[in-house]
């Protein structure tokens, strides 16, 4: 075990971010083949099903896949949360939203936190795969749902050409928020514990909280542009343009999420509880039991 950690932290520690850097800026692109794939075969796979009478039992499998992306979740927000609230700690909170842009790469971007988030913006590829087991297992697919894959991927792709230092808030964000998600699947697809209604509602909010805080780290990125106290990288042009995407991609999520939740859990819960009226035809009553009873 100790010669596999071994191995493990040295794989961590020889990752070089300037030669990945290089790599993302010449390849960026792929990510764009790769949502284009994305959305064709979902849609196809989606269309596909409709022929089905009902959908496929992926549970084992989707065990599995909830399962391994927790526990890479876990480490991810354990291993970049330690260091980036250390230096919280030491440093005060702007130190970790503002570099200066002749402060040379920051920490988290190198070592072994630097292949952490490397391996985060990969894993918005891998997953993907979300949306093939709910389309499989014939269940609604939402736009929320493949806009949200779609758009992350692109961004953390793009982003990480010029790794800018609240980039990190939002990493370690949705790693904490990814631990507990595909921790309730891979529960719920256990079959041996069926969690109640009110987690996959505190999740569902919880998404909204991750949501309204990257706005309000955009929006404070923006309102200190300019300020030539505030000598930071993601004060430069190319910073503040990605301060601009970021927060209408987060703000749209924000609208979303608000919707899915008010659809979901208040709205629908509303009608649930609000009685049938009899439906009348000809001499014949519907009653609310699914019972015909004829005057």
């Amino acid at each position: 075990m100790s010669s596999i950690y071994n191995t493990f932290v040295a794989v961590e520690n020889r990752y070089d971010f300037e030669a990945i850097q290089a790599w993302f800026r010449q390849y960026w692109t792929f990510a764009i083949y790769a949502c284009v794939f994305y959305a064709a075969t979902i849609f196809a796979l989606k269309q596909w099903m409709e022929g089905k009478s009902k959908g496929y039992d992926v549970r084992r499998w989707l065990f599995a896949w909830s399962t391994g992306l927790a526990v890479f979740s876990v480490m991810g927000c354990t291993i970049n949360g330690i260091h980036l609230w250390s230096h919280v700690y030491n440093n005060g909170l702007v130190s970790t939203i503002c570099v200066s842009r002749d402060g040379g790469i920051i920490q988290l971007a190198v070592n072994r936190y630097g292949f952490w988030t490397c391996v985060f913006v990969f894993s918005k590829i891998l997953e993907l795969g979300d949306t093939y087991f709910i389309i499989l297992k014939k269940q609604q697919l939402i736009f929320l749902h493949w806009y949200h894959h779609i758009t992350v991927l692109l961004y953390t792709w793009y982003a990480y050409n010029d790794f800018t230092a609240v980039n990190q808030w939002f990493l370690w964000i949705n790693y904490a928020v990814h631990s507990i998600m595909y921790s309730y699947y891979s529960l719920r697809a256990s079959g041996y514990y069926r969690p109640p209604i009110w987690i996959n509602m505190s999740i569902t909010v919880l998404q909204i909280v991750q949501m309204i805080l990257g706005v309000v780290l955009n929006l404070y990125v923006y309102v200190n542009h300019g300020d030539p106290n505030w000598d930071c990288k993601s004060n430069s042009d190319r910073g503040l343009h990605l301060c601009y995407v970021s927060f209408a991609m987060y703000f749209s999520y924000f609208l979303l999420f608000l919707q899915f939740f008010v659809d979901t859990y208040v709205l629908k819960k509303k009608k649930s509880k609000k009685p049938d009226k009899p439906v009348l035809t000809g001499n014949s009553k519907t009653l609310t039991n699914g019972q015909v009873k004829c005057d």
